[in-house]
């Protein structure tokens, strides 16, 4: 039985589908000139397919981050991953994002009333609010600092050879201390709540 997400449009001539794993995880992919294009959405895939067709459009092989993670590469390529790490911290927003917007539904709270419930509808926007600023200042700038991660594939001598890079960029003064802050923030948190770890 094919599952109610399950989504399937023509662009350009080309099938994209959307089939998420599950309400946490979207995906969806289209295959064009016999490369596989996968994202977290129909329209980044859209974007993705009009970008090959439009000569004047961004090109990533022009970005410069991209070229010094693989500028240096030699031989023939096989096949590459490229990640921009704080990029990750998009996905983890989406998945609290959903989760908190599916408590506030009709269907998990109970009855129509309790969602109307406007304590109930800010105490959970609250949290949300909560958990993405502590993400954002935590994990933000670690991730921003690990700029970029990629690895690619050559054949040399018959053999097929892997080579990683990871790039790293110092932060500015102002990230180091939302960090410090953010770190500060957890620690009174769980003192109030939990009291010392052990006592001097």
């Amino acid at each position: 039985q094919q599952d109610s997400d399950f989504k399937v449009i023509q662009h350009q001539g080309t099938d994209v589908y959307s089939a998420p794993v599950n309400s946490f995880i979207p995906i969806s992919y289209a295959v064009k000139d016999d490369k596989l294009i996968i994202a977290s959405s129909l329209e980044a895939v859209i974007d993705i397919i009009n970008s090959q067709a439009d000569s004047n459009a961004a090109k990533l092989a022009n970005n410069k981050d991209f070229q010094r993670q693989f500028g240096q590469a030699a031989g023939e390529i096989e096949g590459l991953t490229y990640v921009y790490n704080y990029g990750i911290l998009g996905l983890f927003n989406y998945m609290v994002t959903d989760l908190v917007d599916s408590y506030m539904s009709a269907a998990l709270l109970g009855s129509p009333s309790d969602f109307a419930d406007p304590q109930m509808e800010a105490m959970l926007n609250e949290t949300k609010k909560l958990i993405l600023d502590t993400a954002d200042g935590l994990l933000g700038p670690y991730l921003k600092t690990l700029k970029t991660s990629g690895s690619y594939f050559v054949l040399e001598d018959g053999l097929e050879k892997n080579y990683q890079t990871i790039y790293i960029e110092e932060q500015t003064q102002e990230e180091k201390d939302k960090v410090k802050e953010t770190w500060e923030f957890i620690e009174t948190m769980f003192l109030s709540s939990y009291g010392p770890l052990y006592d001097l």
